[in-house]
């Protein structure tokens, strides 16, 4: 037994490791922050988008206050309205006047949403220089009452007059542009730039990551490789709407797993990421990068790196899916976003729970959740089919629609092979089916003969 050691005094218990011990400071055990550092933190940060939309949403104020002084030299709008010290009362006058004469560079009106967007704005701008500033969109505060109406009536004939009806959410990649991009050599796994667009393809439609931020945030250390099954984890660190604040404390970091899939060969997203990963420099992975700049073709050595030690720019990242789609000839308007709305929409069409969905997509709220679950052609044929009594379960109906849709594409891509199709070009098919309505679905009219068969003439 050491020597001045009390025989009755309890072990010491063994100390555990820790994280911070990677970092062990030899002297000091507390941090020391300086003067800028505690003004930083003790100052408002807003998010970057937020200051970008409120920046916008006061220039906009700016340029109506000044066209508007002259025009109306006898009625001027005074510069109050636009200092963090506005009181009540011009605010109540003044924004009526705003709301209503707002518009874009063309001239046009503004739809709701962007004109609410300004408001939000202007508010959120206002109350960082100054926390209290009147919140102006708070519907219980009678001095705002003449703001309020005014702002619901002019929502009213908005919608009534349908500006902002033709809203057209992100489009998200079918399963056949996704067979089309690996079919084109767009994504492939014998190439660095294909193996890199095949890495974010799955990021983003697996762990159903967001088109800018999340993406460009990803780290490597995010991605954990697991066996028993195979499967790679991803935890978010931060997210749009969840930057761990105080009001967050409770909040759960998203993490999601993608499970290894045999059947699909090299199209497996665990052999993609292995692939892709082993590609990376060791100094990539001891920098903690996950996009790494593409070597333009492969190395002689085969045992080199296909990627450099230097992160893939803003500006490409942001075009990855845009541009991958454009090379392999995938119609309509991708953009990164549509690899998030892809995953979940076929989560959705699934009939996967909501709370597994919104464990995967990380969003907040289910009402935002359910922007993305996308209404199909032929859920919106089974829906006709129970109304006009063919059908009388939507199980049914819906099974029905699927057949008759297969049945529709297969056709159509027939005659569009063989050559244009037009007015002109017209053939009749005849096909056991069950008896249906006459309907137009799909490029192709189907009308009911005898209760027996349906004639399918393709347009």
């Amino acid at each position: 037994m050491a020597e001045n050691v009390n025989p009755n005094a309890a072990p010491t218990p063994k100390k555990r490791l820790s994280l911070s011990l990677k970092k062990r400071r030899t002297s000091e055990r507390f941090g020391e922050t300086s003067e800028e550092e505690l003004h930083s933190m003790s100052s408002y940060t807003m998010p970057k988008n937020s200051a970008t939309s409120s920046r916008w949403a006061l220039k906009n104020l700016s340029d109506w206050r000044e066209e508007y002084n002259r025009r109306h030299p006898d009625k001027i709008c005074p510069e109050e309205v636009l200092l963090p010290t506005c009181s009540k009362e011009l605010l109540n006058e003044w924004l009526c006047v705003y709301i209503t004469e707002t518009r874009n560079k063309n001239g046009e009106l503004y739809p709701p949403r962007t004109v609410y967007s300004l408001l939000s704005g202007i508010l959120r701008e206002m109350r960082v220089q100054n926390p209290e500033y009147p919140n102006f969109l708070k519907k219980d505060d009678p001095v705002f009452n003449k703001f309020q109406t005014t702002l619901d009536n002019l929502f009213k004939i908005l919608r009534t007059g349908g500006v902002g009806s033709d809203y057209s959410p992100t489009e998200g990649i079918s399963l056949e542009d996704e067979e089309k991009l690996w079919t084109s050599g767009s994504l492939n796994v014998e190439t660095p730039t294909g193996l890199l667009r095949a890495a974010f393809f799955i990021c983003g439609k697996s762990f159903c990551l967001r088109g800018g931020q999340e993406h460009r945030n990803l780290s490597l250390s995010q991605l954990q490789r697991k066996g028993n099954p195979d499967r790679y984890v991803y935890t978010e660190n931060s997210s749009k709407n969840k930057q761990g604040g105080l009001k967050q404390m409770r909040l759960d970091h998203k993490v999601v797993t993608v499970v290894a899939n045999s059947k699909i060969g090299e199209r497996c997203p665990v052999y993609i990421l292995d692939k892709y990963i082993s590609k990376l420099p060791d100094k990539a992975k001891e920098m903690d990068l996950f996009y790494c700049r593409a070597y333009p073709k492969l190395p002689k050595n085969p045992n080199d790196p296909w990627y450099i030690a230097t992160p893939i720019g803003k500006n490409t990242l942001s075009t990855m899916v845009r541009d991958m789609c454009l090379e392999a000839g995938v119609e309509g308007e991708k953009s990164n976003h549509s690899l998030r709305v892809a995953g979940t929409s076929s989560l959705f069409a699934a009939g996967v729970p909501e709370k597994l969905i919104q464990s995967r997509t990380g969003h907040v709220s289910l009402t935002a959740l359910r922007k993305y679950e996308r209404i199909t052609d032929e859920q919106e044929l089974a829906v006709s089919k129970i109304l006009t009594g063919d059908e009388d379960t939507y199980e049914k109906a819906l099974k029905c629609s699927e057949d008759i849709s297969m049945t529709c594409e297969s056709s159509s891509s027939n005659v569009s092979s063989s050559g244009t199709r037009n007015a002109d070009h017209i053939k009749d098919h005849t096909f056991a089916a069950p008896a249906n309505p006459s309907v137009s679905y799909n490029n192709c009219t189907l009308r009911r003969i005898y209760n027996i068969t349906l004639v399918l003439t393709l347009r």
